[in-house]
């Protein structure tokens, strides 16, 4: 007699799910720098100073990070929370820049009830206590091209800096752009995603450099050197 065995429902959707297809990668509209800060000019895989100067006790400072996503619609953009791991990245790509105090990640919470325009974000990183702000969009526009853009802001003033942009698109041995999601293995070495962010973060440091060479320490307070006049010096032996 053959045995018959039961599979409760919920195991046999779970296995059903699991040797289901994973659902197609939907490529994002492509985000234009103007979308970050307008009237802005662009940059390639790159970082542009906008503004040369020298300055004078800019560093050190907080920096804080906002991760911006394509909206709806055209020209709208939305702050969103980065996850942990990406936290943790950029975590690690600033350590070690000793004149960095800090580093903070806007939330959205902390925008309410304004909209997540260039015043408002800054309003909030200054609010942090954070002096430079990273607004930085990561956008994967096909299947296997992708690009991060940025600007940094000065709080205090709300005007931007700088401007960053990194991009990557790979082809397979064919010739068509897959989606790495599909493929086994790490695939690390020709994800555009990855490495833009990658690229990116690079781009940043040597921005950032470019800035702390170009500051200089703001004028600390000396001590003052008064003396005690000698009918105030009570601890003295008097005739």
């Amino acid at each position: 007699m053959r045995a018959v065995v039961a599979i409760p429902l919920a195991w046999a959707t779970l296995l059903l799910c699991g040797c289901a297809a994973r659902p197609p990668v939907v490529p994002e509209r492509r985000i234009e720098m103007r979308e970050l800060a307008a009237d802005l000019q662009p940059v390639e895989n790159d970082y542009r100073l906008l503004v040369r100067e020298q300055t004078l006790g800019r560093f050190g400072c907080g920096l804080a990070i906002g991760k911006l996503a394509a909206g709806g619609q055209a020209g709208t953009m939305t702050l969103v929370q980065p996850a942990p791991a990406e936290e943790a990245r950029w975590a690690n790509a600033v350590c070690g820049l000793s004149p960095l105090r800090d580093l903070q990640f806007l939330s959205p919470v902390s925008l309410r009830p304004r909209e997540p325009d260039a015043e408002a974000l800054c309003a909030a990183a200054d609010a942090l206590g954070a002096s430079l702000l990273l607004l930085y969009a990561p956008n994967r526009y096909g299947p296997n091209s992708a690009q991060v853009l940025g600007v940094l802001y000065e709080t205090d003033t709300r005007r931007p800096i700088a401007a960053l942009h990194a991009s990557a698109s790979f082809l397979d041995e064919q010739g068509v752009e897959v989606a790495p999601d599909k493929e086994r293995g790490d695939r690390r070495e020709v994800d555009a995603q990855y490495q833009a962010s990658r690229a990116f973060e690079h781009h940043l440091l040597r921005c950032l450099d470019e800035l702390i060479r170009s500051d200089s320490p703001a004028p600390t307070t000396e001590p003052h050197r008064w003396a005690t006049p000698p009918a105030q010096r009570w601890w003295l032996p008097r005739d």
